[in-house]
């Protein structure tokens, strides 16, 4: 697959006749990482919500999770989360080192690929948990909703390109050690380091100048 030397908006919002994203993302840890490419496909797992029947591999949109991911905040009783961070330390459990993937839509069956919004009062639970297929997205999208894919059936890893990897507890010391940390930089040190060298850099340098634009409180 060829990679673009660039990144712009249309690269992240075409494919499929412009019904999708043209790519869409996967965070795992590196332990999961090897195991992937030691089986040759990226396996389905349960969806996290117990109410769900949901099976398959979870992905992202990275437009969609720059701006209402890493924008979306709710409380736990840890205290304050946003999205991406409570993404990124399931990823982490047991195991810092995290790797993200880039997948191209055009070599998924849309028939299996669904999408539904994450943390949003605003819609029936039932819909939250349950998804709508891929190709309603937009309906989400343009009500500025944080959205999540899944696909329903394995991914084979010769259609998956590793973008890059991180150390969280590495970051997280770091920030420490340089009176930096915050819960609100949390997750763009960790998206720059799994981006650092790659065509998506440059949009999550952008977007973290304009994230309090899109800064979102809901109830979790």
């Amino acid at each position: 697959m060829q990679i673009l030397n660039s990144v712009s908006e249309k690269s992240f919002i075409t494919s499929k006749g412009k019904k999708i994203p043209r790519y869409l993302y996967h965070v795992t840890n590196e332990k999961n990482y090897n195991s992937i490419v030691k089986d040759g496909i990226i396996k389905t797992s349960p969806d996290a919500y117990p109410e769900s029947n949901l099976n398959g591999v979870f992905l992202f949109d990275l437009k969609n999770f720059l701006k209402y991911w890493c924008n979306t905040w709710f409380s736990t009783y840890e205290g304050l989360l946003t999205l991406s961070m409570a993404l990124f330390s399931r990823s982490a459990y047991r195991e810092p080192k995290i790797v993200v993937l880039r997948i191209p839509t055009k070599n998924l069956d849309t028939k299996n690929l669904r999408c539904r919004v994450e943390l949003d009062n605003e819609m029936p639970e039932t819909h939250i948990i349950n998804g709508d297929t891929a190709l309603n997205q937009k309906h989400y999208t343009r009500n500025k909703r944080p959205i999540e894919y899944i696909y329903q059936k394995v991914i084979p890893t010769d259609i998956v390109k590793k973008v890059g990897n991180a150390n969280i507890d590495a970051i997280v010391d770091n920030m420490l050690e340089t009176n930096t940390y915050s819960r609100a930089n949390y997750s763009w040190q960790i998206l720059k380091n799994l981006f650092q060298s790659s065509p998506e850099e440059n949009a999550v340098n952008i977007s973290e100048k304009f994230s309090e634009k899109y800064k979102k409180m809901v109830q979790y």
